[in-house]
């Protein structure tokens, strides 16, 4: 495993990992505003994993979108998200509740 450290903006901040199906791997801490995200990524097998999140203050997260810019089925509750996707692909998370925290 290589870590390389950056900015989230950086694409140095990327870890290169092979993903073993079944396991769920971590990234806590992520720092945005003034609220704090824990991620969690499932690995179901076929390519396709599981992104759990959950933000520490009134964030919310609505629509979740694919690189095609189409809308990806999310369950949410409170601070807490889920949704399903590809591997290796890039989703848009959206969020509301910044300006009130």
């Amino acid at each position: 495993m290589r870590k390389r450290r950056g900015s989230l903006s950086s694409p140095f901040a990327y870890c290169l990992v092979a993903m073993v199906s079944g396991r769920t791997y971590r990234v806590v801490n992520l720092h945005y505003r003034e609220a704090f995200l824990e991620l969690a990524i499932r690995v179901l097998g076929s390519g396709r994993v599981q992104v759990q999140g959950k933000w520490s203050k009134r964030l919310r997260t609505v629509p979740v979108k694919d690189i095609k810019g189409e809308n990806v089925p999310l369950q949410a509750s409170g601070s807490a998200w889920q949704f399903e996707g590809e591997n290796h692909q890039r989703y848009f998370i959206h969020t509301v509740g910044a300006s009130e925290i």
